[in-house]
This record gives C-alpha cells, sequence and structure tokens, in this order.
C-alpha cells in the first residue's frame, strides 16, 4: 500500500506541473502574425542634431572662355573640395550663356551660387567635349590647380579661361607684381597665399610677389593668411597686355580667441609618452 501511495503522489504532482504548464502558455501573449498586405513597421532612428545656421551670400560666376573653344559644347563651373583632395567629390556645375554679354563670339558664360559667409571656394572650369571633361590650363600650359573666392558676403567674380587642355593659348599677357604689409606696423608678411588667375604663390620673406605670364583682362585676387593671423583680402586686379600691374596691399590682424581642445585616448596608448597635435595647412 505505501508503493501505491507513492504513485499516486507523483501522479498528482505531475498533473499540477502540467496545468500549471498549460495555463502558463495560454496567458503568455503571442506577437500577432504580419499581414502580407501591410508593410511592418519598425523603430525610427535617432534624428541628427540640427547644424548651426549660418548667413549665406548668393555669389555670382562671370567666365569669359577662350575664342578658339569648340562652339556648342557646355561649360561647367566645378565646385573642389579640399578636405577629401582636390580630385575628389567634384561639384559639376552648368553654366549658362549670357546672352546679354557684347563680346564678340558670345564667349560669356554665368551662374549664380549660395555659399556661407566666411567660407573660402576652390573652384576651376571646365567644358564637356562629347563625353569628357576637358579642364582649363594656364598660359604655360599647366593645368589650373584651383581658383580662390572668398565669402564675406554677397558678390561676384570675373574669371578668364587661358586656354583648355586641347587648345593652344592665344592671347596676350600682361605681369602682377606687388607687396603685402601689415597695415598696423607696416611690416612685410612673408609665406601669404597669393591666388589669381588659377596661379598660386606665396609671398617672400620682404612680402613681395610676382605672377608672370596672366591673360591680359580683370582677375581676382586674393591675398589668404593661412594660419588665420590676417584677415583675407580680395579685389579685382585689372592687368594690361604686355605691362606689370603693382599691387600694394595692407592687411588688417585678426582677433584671436582661446580653443580648448578635449581628447579622449585609448586605454592601451602608453605611458609617459608627450602626446602632440599637429597643426595642418592647406595650400
Amino acid at each position: 500500500m505505501k508503493t501505491n501511495n507513492n504513485y499516486i503522489f507523483i501522479a498528482i504532482i505531475t498533473l499540477a506541473f502540467l496545468i500549471s504548464g498549460c495555463a502558463l502558455t495560454e496567458s503568455t501573449p503571442t506577437t500577432p502574425p504580419v499581414n502580407p498586405t501591410q508593410e511592418a513597421t519598425s523603430t525610427p532612428l535617432p534624428t541628427k542634431q540640427p547644424q548651426p545656421n549660418y548667413p549665406i551670400a548668393d555669389i555670382n560666376f562671370t567666365v569669359s572662355i577662350p575664342k578658339n573653344t569648340p562652339p556648342d559644347q557646355e561649360i561647367y563651373l566645378n565646385i573642389l573640395d579640399e578636405v577629401t583632395g582636390l580630385a575628389l567629390n567634384t561639384q559639376a556645375q552648368l553654366m549658362t550663356k549670357d546672352e546679354n554679354a557684347s563680346d564678340e563670339g558670345n564667349r560669356i558664360y554665368k551662374i549664380t551660387i549660395p555659399f556661407p559667409v566666411g567660407s573660402s571656394i576652390k573652384y576651376r572650369y571646365a567644358r564637356k567635349a562629347e563625353s569628357i571633361m576637358v579642364t582649363e590650363h594656364n598660359p604655360d600650359g599647366e593645368p589650373v590647380r584651383y581658383r580662390l573666392f572668398y565669402v564675406d558676403g554677397p558678390g561676384s567674380t570675373n574669371d578668364i579661361v587661358s586656354r583648355w587642355t586641347d587648345t593652344p593659348f592665344e592671347a596676350p599677357t600682361g605681369y602682377l607684381s606687388g607687396r603685402v604689409t601689415d597695415a598696423s606696423t607696416n611690416n612685410p608678411i612673408p609665406d601669404l597665399l597669393i591666388a589669381v588667375g588659377g596661379v598660386q604663390t606665396v609671398t617672400d620673406s620682404d612680402g613681395s610677389f610676382s605672377i608672370d605670364a596672366l591673360p591680359s583682362g580683370t582677375h581676382n585676387l586674393v591675398v589668404y593668411s593661412k594660419d588665420g593671423s590676417y584677415q583675407p583680402f580680395q579685389q579685382g586686379a585689372l592687368v594690361a597686355p604686355d605691362l606689370p600691374t603693382i599691387a600694394p596691399i595692407e592687411l588688417s590682424p585678426r582677433g584671436k580667441v582661446k580653443v580648448t581642445f578635449n581628447v579622449s585616448f585609448p586605454e592601451n596608448t602608453p605611458p609617459l609618452v608627450p602626446i602632440r597635435m599637429l597643426e595642418i595647412s592647406n595650400n
């Protein structure tokens, strides 16, 4: 009789577990099947924080192309990305012919593009010949690395394409030279970037610079301090054929602000090793 009682007890315990298991299964909610005619929903990704709003200014680009340019080909303004490299991430903007221009052959093209105030725009011109893009070159045959325009508000620039990759240079040239000094001390300023007509150079130790063989006409002249010590200078420079153009320039020093850099390093960084920050300038 004792053995039978044990079997009865085990049977009661087993039945209790089965009943509780059935109750648990019935009380647990199940995920309803997705209706094939409906789209499944998902949790939206967090949105990016809004970027600060900078004032925007319209810049009018006007360019005169060479007389020997093949007719009926599209002209582009290429905005260059100096962060990833001038040869990468080019934004090609199609220009329109200025039908109101009075020049011979109607070789004037224009476009208006908005940019943030305070930005320095690096760009150059190109034309579409069949399925390839032909870039502009300087009179000496070297390709134009970039042109420079400083956005300090709504403005405009008049440029001259000397020649294309596949066309010869056929125009008179002039010369541009000058000296850059500090407006407050009259001291010369060395190592400033000078950009004009698709050509770049830097000022010597006495603040002087010289650029030869520029096509005659008006060019946008930019003087740029690579370390930001001086306010950028920009104005049109009229280059006369076969004559030197002298451009004495004074720059005003920029006010300085204190910047704090907070940097986190990997845990496996060797101890007692000095950490340095490198200053990189883009020419």
